[in-house]
Protein backbone atom coordinates (compact mmCIF):
# COMPACT_ATOMS: atom_id res chain seq x y z
CA UNK A 1 0.00 0.00 0.00
CA UNK A 2 1.55 3.52 -0.71
CA UNK A 3 2.15 5.98 1.54
CA UNK A 4 -0.85 8.42 -0.01
CA UNK A 5 -2.88 5.29 0.31
CA UNK A 6 -2.40 4.56 3.97
CA UNK A 7 -2.57 8.41 4.67
CA UNK A 8 -6.16 8.66 3.11
CA UNK A 9 -7.13 5.05 5.35
CA UNK A 10 -5.72 7.36 8.64
CA UNK A 11 -7.47 10.77 7.38
CA UNK A 12 -11.04 8.55 6.54
CA UNK A 13 -10.45 6.98 10.56
CA UNK A 14 -9.41 10.04 12.12
CA UNK A 15 -12.62 11.74 10.20
CA UNK A 16 -14.75 8.57 11.76
CA UNK A 17 -14.01 9.10 15.47
CA UNK A 18 -14.05 12.77 15.00
CA UNK A 19 -17.54 12.59 13.97
CA UNK A 20 -19.05 10.44 16.38
CA UNK A 21 -17.69 13.09 18.92
CA UNK A 22 -19.03 16.00 17.36
CA UNK A 23 -22.42 14.04 16.59
CA UNK A 24 -22.58 12.94 20.74
CA UNK A 25 -21.30 16.84 21.83
CA UNK A 26 -24.06 18.14 19.60
CA UNK A 27 -26.45 15.36 19.83
CA UNK A 28 -27.15 15.04 16.25
CA UNK A 29 -27.58 11.63 14.67
CA UNK A 30 -25.44 12.69 11.56
CA UNK A 31 -23.07 15.55 10.56
CA UNK A 32 -21.32 15.96 7.30
CA UNK A 33 -17.59 16.31 7.28
CA UNK A 34 -17.43 19.97 5.72
CA UNK A 35 -20.53 21.23 7.85
CA UNK A 36 -19.61 23.83 9.99
CA UNK A 37 -19.70 23.95 13.64
CA UNK A 38 -21.35 27.40 14.70
CA UNK A 39 -24.04 26.49 11.84
CA UNK A 40 -24.77 22.72 13.45
CA UNK A 41 -25.60 24.95 17.04
CA UNK A 42 -22.23 24.85 18.20
CA UNK A 43 -21.60 27.19 21.03
CA UNK A 44 -18.84 27.46 23.94
CA UNK A 45 -19.62 24.96 25.75
CA UNK A 46 -19.76 22.54 23.08
CA UNK A 47 -16.85 23.22 21.94
CA UNK A 48 -14.96 22.56 25.49
CA UNK A 49 -16.94 19.45 25.39
CA UNK A 50 -15.90 18.59 21.63
CA UNK A 51 -12.21 19.01 22.48
CA UNK A 52 -12.43 17.03 25.71
CA UNK A 53 -13.32 14.16 24.23
CA UNK A 54 -11.27 14.69 21.23
CA UNK A 55 -8.20 14.53 24.56
CA UNK A 56 -9.74 11.89 26.23
CA UNK A 57 -10.95 9.33 23.41
CA UNK A 58 -8.48 9.60 20.59
CA UNK A 59 -5.16 11.37 23.16
CA UNK A 60 -5.07 14.43 20.89
CA UNK A 61 -4.90 18.06 22.65
CA UNK A 62 -6.73 20.65 21.22
CA UNK A 63 -7.64 24.27 22.00
CA UNK A 64 -10.77 25.43 21.76
CA UNK A 65 -9.40 28.02 19.01
CA UNK A 66 -8.43 25.33 17.12
CA UNK A 67 -11.73 23.91 16.68
CA UNK A 68 -13.07 27.55 15.89
CA UNK A 69 -10.65 27.95 13.69
CA UNK A 70 -10.83 25.01 11.50
CA UNK A 71 -14.93 24.67 11.77
CA UNK A 72 -15.40 21.74 10.53
CA UNK A 73 -14.48 17.84 10.98
CA UNK A 74 -12.35 17.75 7.74
CA UNK A 75 -10.69 21.04 8.92
CA UNK A 76 -10.24 18.90 12.57
CA UNK A 77 -9.03 16.16 11.11
CA UNK A 78 -6.24 17.93 8.46
CA UNK A 79 -5.13 19.93 11.61
CA UNK A 80 -4.27 17.03 13.66
CA UNK A 81 -2.57 15.22 10.96
CA UNK A 82 -0.67 18.40 9.81
CA UNK A 83 0.50 18.55 13.61
CA UNK A 84 0.72 14.28 13.80
CA UNK A 85 3.11 14.53 10.90
CA UNK A 86 5.15 17.50 11.68
CA UNK A 87 5.76 15.98 15.39
CA UNK A 88 6.98 12.92 13.66
CA UNK A 89 9.45 14.77 11.39
CA UNK A 90 10.82 16.45 14.63
CA UNK A 91 11.58 13.59 16.86
CA UNK A 92 15.00 12.07 16.65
Amino acid sequence: MSFWAVDRYRRRRLERALTELWCAALRSEKIGRTQRFIELGGDSVTAVRIVSAVEERLGVSLSVRVLMETQTIAGMAEHIQRRSRAEQGAAP
